[in-house]
């Protein structure tokens, strides 16, 4: 970006930034992908013979939630969006500050909810309060542990993103940005042929990647080079897509077809300012709502699930958690966020003097936590 705050146009030339609305529809698109993942645990995944041998399936329901990772491909671009929208109106102690307040406190108590609540499980059980402290790092493999949670490593590709965008702002270099995307999405294909999971390469990060490349789309970006990086993105969440159909046994035409929606809904809402009612709410309760489902509702299906009940017992679970969660979330996010800024803000600011200061921008455009 410019430093009058405007967005470079074509043939170099700059041209008002155009203001990019709340985006109330990211919300609503969260709480229905939330439930997607979680059904997708409940009635896929969880219908391993492990958890419960009495449950064999949920008919058409099962077909469906199959490509419930298509959620979680909405979730990281959704990421990759509005996080790089937002950063370049905030220093970079103010970015950390943010992302601490919002991913911390919650993690923390549904962590540990988690750790108490699920002592006894058969696949994976737990390693003792060892694995509960390296847990409090987010990435307890690097000290031989697993996660308390399955989901948990969602969490650490998310916060190595978070790094990424905040060491950018460190450096004063956001108004590189569409070059330094465009050297990270060609380094995702260089790598793809090697495999492994590599430091912001990796399939992990593919859709984050192209979330943060609609970003330069909804910046209305010099689209000679944001083109091009949309159809480099495509090729790779295809891929991972594709890739992912062959681990789990499931139709990858059907995936290619998702992963292409997404594609087409994300340029599509661009700049179109959709009013949805308690949207900030619903979307941010997502976020407990992910931390919490897969591992206690795993267990409970487990101690009294039974194939007459299953379905009774799966929408119990849901509506457990949505209520659970949007409480928690009200807790914590919105009544305690004072007093979370406080406590991580002076923390943070203490030594951040030398951080560049807030580029004047644009307003934030919402879109609810990310």
């Amino acid at each position: 970006m410019g430093k009058s705050g405007e967005a470079p146009g074509e043939g170099g030339r700059t041209a008002p930034a155009p203001r990019v609305h709340r985006m109330d529809w990211i919300d609503y698109g969260r709480l229905v992908c939330a439930f997607w993942v979680m059904l997708d645990h409940y009635c896929f995944i969880g219908l391993d013979p492990r958890i419960n041998p009495a449950i064999h399936g949920y008919g058409a329901l099962t077909a469906v939630t199959g490509y419930g990772i298509t959620g979680l491909y909405f979730f990281f671009m959704t990421s990759g969006l509005v996080i790089t929208l937002t950063a370049p109106r905030h220093g970079a102690a103010d970015f950390a500050t943010r992302r601490v307040v919002r991913i911390v406190p919650t993690f923390l108590i549904c962590m540990t909810a988690t750790f108490f609540l699920t002592r006894n499980r058969p696949v994976h059980p737990l390693q003792g309060l060892g694995q509960y402290l390296a847990n409090l790092t987010f990435y307890p493999q690097a000290f031989g542990y697993r996660f308390v949670d399955a989901v948990y490593w969602t969490l650490a590709v998310e916060i190595v993103f978070y790094l990424f965008i905040l060491l950018i702002l460190m450096t004063g270099q956001m108004k590189r940005l569409p070059w330094i995307l465009a050297a990270w999405i060609a380094a995702q294909i260089v790598c793809l042929p090697l495999g492994g999971q590599w430091l912001m390469v990796s399939p992990s990060y593919h859709f984050i990647a192209a979330g943060a490349v609609m970003a330069l789309v909804y910046r209305r970006e010099d689209p000679r080079l944001t083109l091009p990086l949309l159809a480099g993105s495509l090729l790779l969440c295809l891929h991972t897509g594709y890739r992912y159909t062959r681990e789990v046994h499931t139709h990858a035409p059907v995936q290619m077809a998702l992963v292409l929606l997404l594609f087409v809904l994300f340029p599509l809402m661009r700049g179109r300012n959709v009013g949805l009612p308690f949207a900030g709410r619903l979307g941010s309760a997502t976020y407990p709502m992910y931390l919490l489902h897969f591992q206690i509702g795993i267990a409970v299906i487990r101690l009294v699930g039974t194939e007459a009940n299953r379905w009774w017992l799966v929408a119990a679970l849901s509506a457990f958690f949505l209520v659970l969660s949007l409480l928690l979330d009200d807790l914590i996010e919105f009544r305690l966020r004072r007093f979370w800024n406080r406590l991580f803000g002076g923390a943070i600011r203490g030594i951040a003097g030398w951080f560049p200061k807030r580029d004047p921008g644009r307003p934030s455009p919402g879109g609810g936590a990310a």
